[in-house]
C-alpha cells in the first residue's frame, strides 16, 4: 500500500514538471525570440520555416541539438540508477538551469541556451519507466489530443474518466507559461533563477516519494 500511495503521488510531480516545462518555454521564448526550449515539435516546425525562407537558423538548430543532447546524457547518467533517477535528474535540471542564469548574467547568451535547452531536454527524461500518460504530461499537444479522444468516447467509461486528468496537464503547461512570461517580463534573467528553484523543490519533493518506491 505504501508503493501503490507512492507510485500516485507521481501525479502531482507530472503536473508541476508540466508546469515547469511551459514557465521554460515561455521564459526562453522571450529570451531567445521564437524558440520552445521545452517543445522540440514547435521547434521543428520553425526550424522548417527557417530553412524555407533561407533566413538563420542557428539559434533554434542550437536549441534543438542541445535539447537532444540534454535527453542523451540524463538517459545515460540516470541509466545506472534505479531507484533515485528522478531525484538525480531534477537535481542536475536544477544546476544547469542556475549555471544558464548565471550565463546571462555575464552576457554570454549561447552558454545559456545550450544549458536550458538540454535541461529542457532532461526534464522530459524524468518519469520515462512510468506510465505513459505521465510521461505525455509536458506535451501539450499529446493532452489536447487524449482530451478530445476521452471526450469523443463517451461510450467509454476508462477514457472519458480521463477528462479531467488531459484538462489539468494542459491546463498546467498553460499556467506555467502564464508564471513564466510574468517573470520574465517583470524580473529579466532572474526568473531563470526561480526555474531553478522550482525544479529544487520538485527534486525535495520527488526524492520523499522514491523513499516509498521500490527499485524499478
Amino acid at each position: 500500500m505504501e508503493i501503490a500511495r507512492a507510485e500516485r503521488s507521481l501525479v502531482p510531480l507530472a503536473r508541476g514538471l508540466a508546469a515547469l516545462a511551459g514557465f521554460i518555454d515561455a521564459a526562453g521564448f522571450l529570451a531567445f525570440g521564437n524558440i520552445y526550449l521545452a517543445s522540440p515539435i514547435a521547434n521543428t516546425t520553425i526550424l522548417g520555416v527557417e530553412l524555407a525562407g533561407m533566413q538563420s537558423f542557428q539559434l533554434v538548430g542550437t536549441a534543438l541539438l542541445s535539447f537532444l543532447v540534454g535527453v542523451v546524457l540524463t538517459t545515460l547518467c540516470a541509466h545506472g540508477l534505479a531507484h533515485w533517477r528522478r531525484t538525480a535528474i531534477l537535481s542536475g535540471v536544477a544546476t544547469a538551469t542556475l549555471i544558464a542564469f548565471l550565463f546571462f548574467e555575464a552576457d554570454d547568451i549561447y552558454p545559456a541556451l545550450v544549458l536550458l535547452a538540454a535541461a529542457a531536454g532532461g526534464l522530459h527524461c524524468v518519469l520515462e519507466r512510468d506510465p505513459q500518460h505521465l510521461q505525455e504530461g509536458m506535451f501539450p499537444s499529446a493532452q489536447m489530443i487524449r482530451l478530445g479522444d476521452a471526450l469523443g468516447s463517451h461510450w467509454d467509461c476508462e477514457k472519458s474518466s480521463l477528462i479531467s486528468d488531459h484538462s489539468l496537464f494542459w491546463l498546467c503547461f498553460v499556467v506555467g507559461g502564464v508564471l513564466g512570461t510574468a517573470a520574465w517580463l517583470g524580473l529579466g534573467q532572474w526568473a531563470l533563477a526561480i526555474a531553478s528553484l522550482g525544479t529544487g523543490l520538485l527534486a525535495v519533493y520527488v526524492w520523499s516519494i522514491e523513499r516509498n518506491l521500490r527499485a524499478r
